[in-house]
């Protein structure tokens, strides 16, 4: 599945240029599923100079940027608004309300840094711009630390893709088996999550 992603990725990439990369990654900033690194490491396949590299890496972090405006004001409008919305539609985004809890207490935890820190994290990545929506941090701030820390993660990954061409098969081959694993263990936990609820309910 991996290196099918990489592939179509790729033919984006080499067809529209860095607007294809920019299209992918604000996708990616709402949509948790998409994983930012092969979109970046496929990136970095197709530059051929380092002053091409620096040029997807600002296309790729400002189209993760547009991405998490959506969630930044889901959450300004309030947050029984945003529990409500994802209640009935965070399953569309692959997002819970325990997810959101979850990037809150980050939030509450580590304050304003976390949005620049949180860009390096997957999955935070997708989720932080919503509290920071719902305690109506400035949309200045928010912006700048959103495009710092997506600057420098896509910096770092494109350029892994750069100087490691001739390794991103043995990569996608390692990141498939990977994902096949995660898989793997997320059918064994909600297995034993079901047995659980059935012996319980019996009981």
């Amino acid at each position: 599945m991996i290196t099918a992603i990489a592939e179509w990725l790729q033919n984006l990439i080499v067809t529209i240029g860095p607007i294809g990369l920019a299209i992918a990654t604000c996708v990616e900033s709402f949509f948790a599923p998409i994983p930012s690194e092969i979109i970046l490491l496929t990136a970095g396949t197709v530059t051929e100079s380092y002053p091409e590299v620096l040029l997807y890496a600002l296309f790729a972090s400002i189209g993760s940027y547009i991405g998490t405006l959506p969630f930044y004001f889901i959450g300004h409008k309030s947050r029984d608004f945003v529990f409500s919305f994802f209640s009935k539609y965070g399953v569309y985004f692959f997002i819970t309300t325990d997810d959101i809890e979850m990037a809150e207490s980050k939030f509450e935890k580590y304050g304003t840094p976390i949005i620049f820190f949180g860009r390096l994290i997957p999955i935070i990545r997708s989720l932080i711009s919503i509290p920071a929506g719902i305690t109506r941090m400035d949309l200045k701030r928010y912006s700048i630390y959103t495009l710092a820390g997506s600057l420098l993660w896509n910096l770092l990954l494109i350029s892994c893709g750069f100087y490691s061409q001739g390794a991103l098969e043995q990569i996608l081959i390692i990141l498939d088996d990977y994902e096949k694993l995660v898989l793997a263990l997320g059918v064994v936990a909600v297995i034993v999550y079901i047995i659980i609820g059935f012996r319980r309910n019996k009981k």
